[in-house]
């Protein structure tokens, strides 16, 4: 084909909640040390390009949800497919230069999803491609490996004369991937005869909260969205053992602030969730907060917390998060040729560029559990045995695999929603 030809690319999330023991086996392609050492930069590198996602999505949206784990997992797929300056520029973003990303991704994936099942946690990679590209020695070169590597799934579909056919048919399977929560993610239009490939990257995850909110004590009260912003929201209450902190971290070259930090693990041993907010009423900037947490990883910021008994207020809630990621990769975040007609994505098929990088997530946080389909070192700081800890004011939030710090799911909450 001649003509440049166009590509969906979509991230699919659904979050809830779940529980599971950390496994101790490891891939055969690696030693331990080499698998952990590769671990630790694929998920930090993960880490840092979604905070500076976030603060792109952040400059015109109030609550942001996006899957780390599914945008990461996409350009890894890229990255499969690329040559020259695109897969120069797709391995500086993912930092996979001093590692096989590739095995490392594998190894990660397997430890993760194959100990954990699809009842709490599940994620595919599929490939809706224009039955007008005939399979050719290096497209199916990319199949194997993409197979192999990434456990992805290849469907054949008439985007050309049955559009509206294939609308449905891509339509089902994300519906049925995302465990129903998804529904109708392309709409009449957006598929037609210029469509050549669609990309798509599900994850669900459900589970229930190991200390269970006191569905009783459930009232509205009001959210602090600024120092002049009042909104009335359902809140939640529980009482146990949590891991919190409270800490301070970097903002602006010489100044620090305090956040309170703490972490609620779901029934699975292997996940938790991690909400941090800005001490007092204090209304800093959310990025500093995912900065900090980008720069010592995830699980270095977990070693800082303490466990005692503490009262935790939560915010009840619902986010359904829907943007098209072609404005937010740009050169700022090391990614300006990736997406533009200039990349090279030969690998799996020549003239091919991406259009369109469908990001939508939703989140459900209740009293039961969670259902979603995304510079200086802080020291620990005394306080009472008796805590509480209450998220009336603008927070983050991480879903995340215990053991390895791998984060599914990242959001801001800083607008109460009744969605």
């Amino acid at each position: 084909m001649n003509e440049i030809a166009r590509c969906f690319l979509l991230l699919v999330a659904y979050l809830g909640c779940l529980s599971a023991a950390c496994p101790d086996s490891c891939c055969n392609a690696f030693t331990k040390f080499q698998i952990q050492e590769d671990k630790c930069i694929l998920t930090k590198s993960t880490q840092k390009l979604t905070s500076k996602i976030m603060q792109e999505m952040g400059k015109s949206d109030r609550n942001v949800f996006i899957s780390p784990n599914s945008v990461s997992n996409i350009l890894r797929l890229l990255l499969l497919a690329s040559e020259g300056e695109t897969k120069r520029e797709l391995s500086h973003a993912l930092s996979s230069q001093a590692m096989d990303i590739h095995v490392a991704s594998q190894c990660l994936s397997d430890r993760i999803f194959d100990s954990t099942g699809t009842e709490t946690l599940n994620s595919t990679n599929d490939f809706f491609i224009s039955h007008e590209y005939k399979a050719s020695p290096k497209t199916q070169d990319y199949r194997t490996k993409a197979e192999a590597l990434y456990r992805a799934s290849f469907y054949n579909c008439n985007f050309v004369n049955k559009p509206d056919r294939a609308l449905k048919r891509v339509n089902g399977i994300v519906e049925t991937k995302s465990n129903g929560l998804i529904k109708e993610l392309f709409s009449p239009g957006d598929i037609n005869n210029e469509t050549k490939l669609i990309i798509v990257n599900t994850i669900a995850f459900k589970s229930n909260w190991l200390h269970q909110f006191d569905k009783t004590k459930t009232s509205y009260d009001v959210f602090y969205v600024d120092r002049v912003t009042e909104q009335l929201t359902e809140f939640m209450e529980v009482e146990g053992d949590f891991a919190s902190a409270w800490v301070q971290i970097p903002q602006g070259a010489l100044q620090t602030v305090e956040v309170e930090i703490v972490e609620m693990p779901y029934e699975s041993a292997e996940f938790s969730m991690m909400a941090i907010r800005y001490s007092g009423l204090h209304f800093g900037d959310l990025a500093d907060i995912e900065s900090y947490v980008a720069d010592k990883g995830i699980l270095t910021v977990r070693e800082s917390l303490r466990k005692s008994p503490t009262a935790i207020t939560f915010p009840k809630f619902r986010m359904e998060y829907d943007r098209d990621l072609s404005d937010i990769f740009t050169p700022d975040t090391g990614l300006g040729i990736v997406f533009s007609p200039r990349a090279d994505y030969s690998k799996f098929a020549d003239a091919l560029y991406i259009s369109n990088i469908i990001h939508k997530a939703v989140i459900e946080v209740t009293e039961e559990g969670t259902v979603a389909s995304s510079a200086s070192g802080g020291f620990f700081v005394q306080r009472s045995f008796d805590q509480r800890m209450k998220f009336d004011v603008p927070f983050v939030f991480y879903i995340y695999h215990s053991c390895d710090g791998l984060v599914l799911f990242q959001g801001r909450y800083a607008y109460p929603t009744d969605e």
